[in-house]
């Protein structure tokens, strides 16, 4: 076990597979996340403590303080913390452990809710990846999606706003020239691309 290995991450597993957020037995709406994500995020060094079914390292728990609790989602916290200070988390994308999903939409939302308000906290404080010269580069950009997954609905709102105002008013919202559309689509596609490639 190599000395900087503080984290190791198993993929989440349910016992109760008719959940609200089950579409199927095999199917949950995390699966993307621990099937194809985390497996990439680990290729990055950015692998992340993500709740159940985690090992800690004590000793590295021991000098960063223990777990941190300044915000509600203490794993992301305490991963940040200890990669900081040079210690790695690695995915192992095996379900160890089986844990309960929430069975009520009231919990479902509570649930999430919890998890995006921290995440933003944690990422928008100081000490964060996004900015920090202590975390890689791929690091820091995988950390910059966690914080682009809970904004993103801000945008949708955006464009049905604009979608909105363009139907009742008629107004377009674009009056650029095909080609400078074609190159914004064609570096987002790029970008796209690269990402999957990493």
């Amino acid at each position: 076990c190599s000395s900087d290995l503080a984290i190791v991450q198993c993929r989440h597993a349910f016992r109760n597979r008719d959940s609200i957020q089950h579409g199927s037995e095999a199917w949950h709406d995390q699966s993307a996340f621990f099937e194809v994500l985390l497996k990439g995020r680990d290729r990055l060094d950015a692998s992340f403590w993500v709740g159940s079914g985690a090992i800690l390292r004590a000793t590295a728990l021991a000098e960063i303080g223990g777990i941190r609790t300044k915000t509600i989602v203490e794993d992301l916290e305490t991963t940040l913390a200890l990669q900081a200070r040079g210690y790695v988390a690695v995915y192992h994308s095996e379900p160890l452990v089986f844990g309960l999903a929430p069975t009520t939409w009231q919990a479902f939302f509570v649930q999430r809710f919890r998890w995006a308000a921290g995440t933003i906290r944690v990422l928008l404080s100081t000490g964060s990846p996004l900015l920090s010269p202590k975390f890689r580069w791929t690091t820091r950009l995988s950390y910059v999606s966690n914080l682009l997954f809970y904004v993103s609905p801000a945008q949708a709102m955006a464009f049905v706003l604009v979608l909105s105002v363009a139907l009742v008013t008629g107004m377009m919202p674009l009056v650029n020239p095909p080609g400078w559309l074609i190159a914004l689509w064609a570096f987002q596609l790029a970008l796209n691309l690269a990402v999957t490639r990493m």
